[in-house]
């Protein structure tokens, strides 16, 4: 006996199944954690955005200066310049 199989049909039918499950795989997976605060934001306030995972430096602040339905508009806040007793480097 020879199965015609199509390879296409094969990958449909398995995404097809993923999506089916990935609801409540999620769900089941954070049942044990804690309810997400989302934090109330006001234009003016200063954020950090967690996108950079570097141990090495510090995280970019934002300014955010309007806020809408799609989300804020951040500005990156300039960097605060040494002062001149420690801009010296010694190696």
């Amino acid at each position: 006996m020879n199965l015609e199989v199509k390879d296409e049909d094969l990958s449909n039918s398995q995404f097809q199944s993923r999506q089916a499950s990935h609801a409540s795989s999620a769900s089941y997976s954070s049942r044990n954690g804690k309810p997400v605060n989302i934090p109330t934001l006001a234009v003016g306030d200063s954020v950090f955005v967690k996108t950079d995972r570097s141990k090495s430096k510090a995280r970019d602040s934002f300014y955010i200066l309007e806020l809408d339905e799609l989300g804020p508009s951040l500005c990156q806040l300039p960097l605060k310049l040494e002062s001149s007793s420690s801009s010296t480097n010694r190696y």
